[in-house]
């Protein structure tokens, strides 16, 4: 099993927005049964939570360029999660997807 502490966040971080395949899979590995567990906690539907948390990580990849800086990767992978979560969870209620919903 991984150890988490030998790793400066910051800088996996950094070599991630970068391109770099291994911290992204470091990344990954360290962080996706957290994020499953954490998503079963806002759902019950494990396929859903699997699912985006597969979504989340491919878009990660796609969107690393433009990512904020952190060096809290956990909290920061579980925010998104959660808002992902909660938006599918909406659209899949009102078969309206969530983007297209007018402000008040």
């Amino acid at each position: 099993m991984i150890k988490r502490q030998h790793y400066d966040n910051f800088e996996l971080w950094q070599r991630f927005k970068k391109g770099d395949q291994q911290a992204f899979n470091l990344i990954y590995q360290l962080n996706h049964k957290v994020l499953v567990n954490y998503g079963n906690k806002i759902t019950q539907d494990i396929e859903l939570v699997r699912d985006t948390v597969q979504d989340l990580f491919v878009n990660l990849w796609l969107r690393k360029h433009n990512l904020a800086d952190t060096d809290h990767i956990e909290p920061y992978l579980k925010t998104s999660l959660r808002h992902d979560l909660v938006r599918k969870i909406n659209e899949s209620r009102t078969g309206i997807p969530f983007d297209s919903l007018p402000e008040f």
